[in-house]
């Protein structure tokens, strides 16, 4: 049933609501892809992507949480599901440098010196 209705509010979204939707389902794919060590420009993206996720401004225009409210949307369960989706996609014993906000970290250790 709540799928219907977020259907029906949809298609009586404006042209702005439908940017605003589509920037938010960009971010949220971006920040649930597995980044990988190889590809720096993705992990950059990730990286910019969750700091507009959990970014409290409300002066921007196209910020989080003004996306939220234009699309009636509660931004602490999309932020919740975000982490969640990255938790998944990236388990504690994940590629080095990946991880969810909250979740087991995988960060690489510089290695020990001797002497």
């Amino acid at each position: 049933m709540q799928f219907d209705a977020y259907v029906q509010r949809r298609r009586a979204w404006t042209g702005e609501q439908r940017l605003m939707a589509a920037i938010l389902e960009d971010a949220v794919d971006v920040c649930t892809s597995p980044a990988t060590l190889a590809n720096a420009k993705r992990q950059r993206l990730q990286r910019e992507g969750m700091v507009w996720l959990r970014s409290n401004d409300r002066a921007r225009m196209f910020s989080f949480l003004r996306v939220c409210e234009a699309l009636d949307l509660d931004p602490g369960t999309i932020r919740r599901g975000v982490y969640l989706r990255r938790a998944e996609a990236c388990p504690p014993n994940g590629p080095p440098g990946v991880t969810g906000e909250g979740v087991g970290r995988s960060v690489p250790t510089p290695p020990r010196r001797s002497g």
